[in-house]
């Protein structure tokens, strides 16, 4: 019984990390996560840029 109480609170912070992981980038298309994560690193390359001067 103790190890799988054991195995259950191992598996609960499992969980919680899952749920850390943004659910529109799990439910959409693979495409439209490829075009988003392009679009975030322009946006970071422009705030670089905006930084720098």
């Amino acid at each position: 019984m103790s190890a799988r109480e054991q195995g259950r609170s191992t598996a609960k912070p499992l969980s919680k990390q899952s749920r850390k992981t943004p659910v529109h980038l799990a439910v959409a298309p693979r495409s439209d996560v490829l075009r988003r994560r392009k679009e975030e690193r322009e946006e970071e390359k422009a705030k670089a840029i905006r930084t720098l001067m």
